[in-house]
C-alpha cells in the first residue's frame, strides 16, 4: 500500500471512528462511558470490524449489551442512526443480526427518538473530514496512538460506571475495551487460547482438582495460558450467569498455579469462554 492510498484509509478510518463516537456519546450510551473511552474502543478494533468496505457493528453490540449500565433498547438507537448515513461514511453498515430485524418503521422511531438529529451527524461528518483533508497524516497518528492507548488497557469508565461487585458487570472499571476486544476473537474463532492448543511448546497438564467445579477432559498449557476441553453436562443447562460464575472459580484455582490466561472450548473446538487477569483485574468472557 502507498503513502497515499494510506493516508486515504486512515482518514476513512477516523471518519468512521468519530462517526461512531459521536452516535454513542450522544446517547445514553455515553452517559455510562465517556468519549475519550468509547473513542480508545472502536480504534483499537477498527482493523477487525472495518473490511472490504463493510464495517460491522455485531461484536460492538454485544459487548454494549453486556454492560449493567445499559440496555439493548439503549444501545440501539445510535446504531440505527450511524447506519443511516452510510452514504456519507462511504462505507455499507451492517447492524447486528438482533437489530437488522426490526421493521424499518420501529428503526426509523428508535433512531428519531435520539437528542440529536441526522442532520447534526452529517454535519459533523463534513467537518470530519475536512480535518482529515487539511491534515491527513494526523488521521493515522491519532488512530495509532488511540489503539495503543486501549490495548494498554488505559481506559477509564463514565460517571455512570459502578465500583460495586466485580461480578456486577463483566467489563466494569476500564475493562469495556478488553471486553469489545475478546468478543470480537470469540465471534471470529481467533481466541489467543485457541493457537496455545496448537502451539508446539504446549504440554497436557492435570486438571483432576477443578472436576468439582467443571469437569475437563483435557488441558493443555503454554506458558501461563491454558486451553481446556469441557466434558461436563451441566454446561449447556447453565445460563450465561451460571457459566461466568463456574468460569472464573476454576480460573482462581488455576491462577495460584500461576495461569494468567484460560481458554475453555468445547468438543468442537469451539470457544465457550475466556477468562485472563489483566492490571485492572480479571475479566471474563462467555459468547
Amino acid at each position: 500500500m502507498g503513502a497515499a492510498e494510506a493516508q486515504t484509509r486512515a482518514a476513512q478510518g477516523r471518519l468512521l471512528v468519530e462517526a461512531l463516537v459521536f452516535c454513542l456519546s450522544r446517547s445514553k450510551v455515553g452517559g455510562a462511558f465517556d468519549p475519550e473511552t468509547l473513542r480508545s474502543v472502536v480504534a483499537s478494533s477498527l482493523s477487525e470490524i472495518w473490511r472490504d468496505g463493510e464495517i460491522r457493528l455485531e461484536s460492538l453490540w454485544k459487548t454494549l449489551c453486556q454492560q449493567a449500565e445499559l440496555t439493548a433498547e439503549e444501545i440501539a438507537p445510535p446504531l440505527f442512526i450511524f447506519k443511516s448515513c452510510e452514504d456519507q461514511l462511504g462505507v455499507r453498515v451492517r447492524l447486528p443480526h438482533a437489530l437488522s430485524a426490526i421493521p424499518r418503521a420501529e428503526q426509523d422511531r428508535l433512531r428519531d427518538a435520539l437528542p440529536f438529529k441526522r442532520t447534526e451527524l452529517v454535519q459533523s461528518l463534513g467537518e470530519i473530514r475536512k480535518d482529515t483533508e487539511d491534515e491527513p497524516s494526523q488521521a493515522a497518528i491519532d488512530l495509532g496512538a488511540l489503539a495503543r492507548r486501549a490495548e494498554e488497557g488505559v481506559l477509564q469508565a463514565g460517571d455512570r460506571s459502578s465500583e460495586d461487585s466485580e461480578e456486577r458487570s463483566h467489563f466494569s472499571k476500564g475493562e469495556l475495551a478488553i471486553g469489545f476486544l475478546v468478543t470480537i476473537m470469540v465471534a471470529s474463532g481467533l481466541g489467543s487460547g485457541l493457537h496455545v492448543a496448537f502451539h508446539n511448546g504446549a504440554h497436557l497438564v492435570d486438571v483432576a482438582d477443578v472436576a468439582t467445579i467443571l469437569r475437563l477432559s483435557e488441558a493443555k498449557l503454554d506458558g501461563p495460558s491454558m486451553v481446556a476441553t469441557l466434558d461436563d453436562p451441566r454446561w449447556e443447562k447453565l445460563s450465561k450467569e451460571e457459566q461466568r460464575k463456574l468460569s472464573r472459580s476454576l480460573f482462581d484455582l488455576e491462577e495460584k498455579k500461576g495461569v494468567q490466561s484460560l481458554t475453555l472450548i468445547d468438543k468442537s473446538r469451539d470457544t465457550r469462554a475466556i477468562i485472563y487477569h489483566t492490571e485492572h483485574g480479571t475479566l471474563t468472557s462467555v459468547p
